[in-house]
């Protein structure tokens, strides 16, 4: 008589079958489902609320500011238009909660305002990008200090990356645990 360990009824080849295409359902599933909420196919709204997760948050808006900060700067700095560098470089954060307020931006640029007015009347940008980006514009250093910022949100970014790895860590620990505990139940 074969032996059920999990208590689920997945016993011999076909248990062994029914195991392997669940597992390999579920992590299509997962990857599929990452795919989409990152190239937008379902609009803002996923990635926004991944945005209001604390430390996650922090970390998708730190990556996402530094790319568009490093690609704003080098499209400034090559004497790009005004309008394709806001597009190329909100294009550049990878994320759609940020996309979505392309139009509100590039119609700002387009109407001769000034960056930081642009970017804020999208409202989605965290004000201290802003705050930093009418500084630099004041001071007529808007290269240099958007280098400055990319290179600040990349630390914030590694710092929040630490910290979900050492979360991550231990939740596998306590699941394996768990895991550990209900076996032993389990056969006993």
């Amino acid at each position: 008589e074969a032996l059920d360990l999990l208590g689920w009824g997945l016993t011999g080849t076909s248990g062994a079958i029914i195991w392997f295409l669940g597992c390999g359902f579920i992590a299509f599933a997962i990857a599929a489902l990452s795919f989409a909420i990152s190239r937008g196919l379902f609009g803002p709204g996923p990635v926004l609320a991944a945005m209001r997760i604390p430390v996650i948050g922090k970390c998708l808006e730190s990556f996402a500011l530094s790319r568009l900060t490093w690609a704003f700067a080098m499209a400034l700095d090559s004497g790009m238009d005004a309008g394709r560098a806001v597009e190329l470089s909100i294009r550049a954060a990878q994320n759609p909660y940020y996309e979505s307020a392309l139009p509100a931006v590039t119609g700002g640029v387009r109407k001769n305002r000034q960056f930081h007015e642009s970017f804020a009347d999208a409202g989605v940008f965290p004000s201290d990008f802003l705050q930093q980006l009418e500084a630099a514009e004041l001071a007529g250093a808007t290269t240099e200090a958007l280098l400055r910022l990319a290179k600040e949100y990349e630390d914030r970014a590694r710092t929040s990356v630490k910290i979900i790895t050492g979360i991550a860590t231990a939740a596998v620990w306590i699941l394996a645990g768990m895991i550990m505990i209900y076996f032993i139940f389990t056969l006993f």
